[in-house]
């Protein structure tokens, strides 16, 4: 009788994530109304201020547990050659129960409607002068505001950010507070390193994590990304354009400087696409100072980085983006340098 009702619990849960899937995945408005506006501000609210209570991450220790799990199940299988429909069966209800738990929690979304849309933003033709204009801004404002490091905290800097969000929820079409952001360190930091991943949203947990070799002028927008993520935001071209923004105008020279010195890296690799011959012009505008600290921070992750395990992550991350509707993938990272042109040229 307990086997039938969780199946039939089981089912019913399956079907209903299921439906819902299809409906988000079509009608966005439909989504952003009733999901990304509606449950899952009571889900963050709810789910984020206990695991807050929490110094480490929940989420690193619940992924540990999926694993024996997975293990245990898989040995005690392969020891006693028996009982196969019992290891099928515990199999279908872990991996439904992360499917269903992962969409209800947070995933839905991706089915939102665009940045775009709920700012209003025009859509503007990529040209290369959109680029170059603003690499006229930033440039002269990095060699004027250049700071080899950050010199203050990165509680400072969290408490900073949160300020930032609170002013500007609304003028940024965001929700706040939709609960805490407690920002924690990856459990397992070296490994996160090998493979490129600066930071991430732990959704079963609604949980913000960063890794612990970040540097101190790289922290700030990486938190500030992360914490859009926790606010529904499911795009990372839209994470890093609020990283930019909240950090931009936070009202902090340091902040301001992080935030523009990692645009101006967005915006030169778009000219450089564009124009090799533009870009050599531009970057050689960048004081020594600057291209220095650039430098640096490529050399320092790039020591820290397996390229095996780094390639291995980027060919998962862009499935999972891709199997979620972002049709980009792992490109949907550079739509950040559209969304701040659309920005910039904004009509009010």
């Amino acid at each position: 009788m307990k086997t039938n009702k969780k199946i039939v619990i089981t089912g019913t849960f399956t079907i209903a994530t299921i439906i819902a899937l299809i409906v988000f995945s079509k009608f966005p408005p439909i989504t952003e109304t009733i999901y990304s506006r509606g449950i899952y501000r009571v889900v963050a609210s709810v789910i984020s201020p206990i695991s807050s209570l929490f110094p480490i991450s929940l989420f690193d220790l619940f992924t540990c547990g999926v694993i024996l799990y997975f293990l245990y199940l898989l040995i005690f299988f392969l020891i006693y050659k028996r009982g196969i429909k019992a290891f099928l069966s515990k199999m279908l209800f872990l991996i439904t129960f992360i499917f269903v738990a992962f969409y209800w929690l947070w995933g839905f979304n991706y089915f939102r409607e665009t940045p775009f849309e709920r700012l209003n933003l025009q859509k503007q033709e990529f040209q290369e002068i959109y680029i170059t204009e603003a690499l006229d801004t930033l440039i002269p404002l990095i060699n004027k505001n250049f700071i080899p490091e950050l010199s203050i905290s990165n509680k400072e800097v969290d408490k900073l950010i949160e300020q930032s969000y609170k002013r500007h929820a609304d003028i940024f079409g965001l929700r706040y507070p939709m609960g805490k952001r407690r920002p924690k360190t990856m459990l397992f930091t070296g490994i996160y390193s090998k493979s490129g991943v600066h930071g991430y949203f732990g959704p079963f947990f609604n949980e913000i994590h960063l890794n612990g070799n970040l540097l101190s002028i790289q922290y700030p927008t990486v938190l500030a990304h992360e914490k859009s993520h926790q606010m529904g935001i499911s795009s990372e071209a839209e994470a890093n354009f609020y990283g930019y923004l909240i950090c931009k105008y936070s009202g902090n020279k340091e902040l301001e400087y992080c935030a523009d010195l990692k645009l101006t890296v967005k915006f030169l690799r778009n000219l450089q696409k564009a124009n090799p011959e533009s870009y050599k012009i531009y970057y050689s505008e960048i004081d020594t100072n600057v291209i220095e600290q650039l430098v640096d921070i490529k050399k320092y992750w790039l020591n820290l980085l397996n390229h095996n395990m780094s390639d291995i992550q980027q060919k998962a991350y862009n499935s999972y983006l891709k199997s979620n509707g972002v049709k980009r993938g792992i490109q949907d990272y550079d739509m950040v340098s559209e969304l701040i042109i659309a920005w910039n040229h904004r009509k009010y």
